[in-house]
């Protein structure tokens, strides 16, 4: 350099010559300045590097939908041909589709926050093996400070939990080798069962393996209502299965999933139909033969089969005058006038109503 040559000619000149100390500072700024530009050629190649993996396993991805050429099982000109329908960006259409673009458990937080945020707060959220994720358990830990608890069932693999009992992290696999020596047993249920408390990623849990009847194989059920027992938290998940009830009968009855329309917003009609239809039906049943789905009127089951074996009565014997004055030659309905006007019929037909019932009416 010009500085490193002035000094040894200033030495040789026998000369007390010094560099200029304008010329070392742009020399500092210059090798700082590499530096900062070698490390950033360090992150854009590993940057580089990534997508480069990430773009290989895309093709790999992708190379299973083609086949001679062919996209999705269709060609050019066939996806071409496919049906197209505009569709405004303000339609409830465009949102369905939006959604149906979505992953499953994305569209379930948005859903856990939708009927929550309208004021519907559920005791449990259920869900399977397949939905289970910390998402899911963080999200319900935090709406409404926590207040709606999570049943779920959880894959026996290797996922983490850190068992409070020694305050060390084990798999489930190790914690059912830990544990499974001295279960617990309920007669009731039948089965055997280990509990847990556990931290999954830093949220408190409880851990029910059970084992039913003479099975060997272990099932874990996941809650984060750590009061709950064993055989509540059984009958609590129980009511899932009316999910997988409600898809048979719907499929096999309602038609649900049989739309052959190409129209997207078509299929979203049936299924709405469909849905509304069970629900319906669903009244019906429970109404006039006193059989509810889910457990959903399990609480006013006897007040309802009351209610309706007094109103079918009144019907009955209203059918029984209509034929009896009929077979007189006597105008029914001047007689149901004529009956209601008359205070002691009235009076002795209320005594013979229960007090409930009078109460309901007034």
């Amino acid at each position: 350099m010009e500085w490193k040559q002035e000094i040894l000619s200033g030495h040789n000149l026998g000369a007390t010559a010094i560099p200029c100390t304008t010329k070392i500072k742009k020399h500092t700024k210059a090798a700082q300045a590499l530096q900062v530009s070698e490390e950033k050629l360090v992150n854009f190649q590993n940057t580089l590097t990534t997508y480069k993996a990430e773009l290989s396993q895309a093709k790999s991805t992708l190379k299973r939908y083609y086949e001679k050429e062919r996209l999705f099982g269709l060609t050019a000109k066939e996806r071409q041909g496919q049906y197209k329908k505009a569709i405004s960006s303000q339609s409830p259409g465009y949102t369905r589709r939006k959604e149906a673009d979505r992953d499953k458990v994305s569209s379930l937080l948005q859903m856990l926050g939708r009927v929550v945020k309208h004021g519907i707060v559920a005791d449990y959220v259920l869900i399977d093996s397949w939905f289970f994720c910390f998402g899911i358990l963080n999200k319900l830990s935090e709406l409404r400070k926590g207040v709606i608890k999570l049943v779920a069932m959880v894959k026996v693999n290797n996922q983490i939990f850190t068992v409070c009992a020694n305050a060390k992290p084990m798999s489930v696999k190790e914690i059912i080798a830990r544990y499974e020596r001295k279960p617990q047993r309920s007669k009731k249920l039948k089965s055997e069962y280990i509990k847990v408390n556990c931290f999954y990623k830093g949220i408190r849990v409880n851990l029910f393996f059970v084992r039913m009847g003479k099975c060997k194989t272990w099932h874990l059920l996941l809650t984060s209502d750590l009061e709950i027992s064993f055989v509540k938290l059984m009958e609590v998940y129980q009511i899932r299965w009316s999910i997988e009830v409600f898809f048979k009968e719907s499929k096999q009855y309602l038609n649900l999933g049989s739309c052959q329309s190409a129209n997207f917003d078509a299929q979203i009609a049936e299924t709405t139909i469909s849905m509304m239809q069970h629900i319906m039906l669903s009244y019906f049943k429970r109404v006039n033969h006193q059989q509810s789905i889910g457990g959903l009127f399990k609480m006013i089951a006897h007040e309802i089969v009351e209610l309706d074996l007094i109103t079918r009565l009144i019907d009955m014997f209203w059918e029984l005058m209509e034929i009896l004055c009929v077979s007189a030659g006597i105008d029914f309905i001047e007689f149901q006038q004529d009956a209601i006007r008359n205070d002691k019929f009235m009076e002795r037909l209320i005594t013979l109503l229960p007090e409930r019932t009078l109460q309901k009416a007034a």
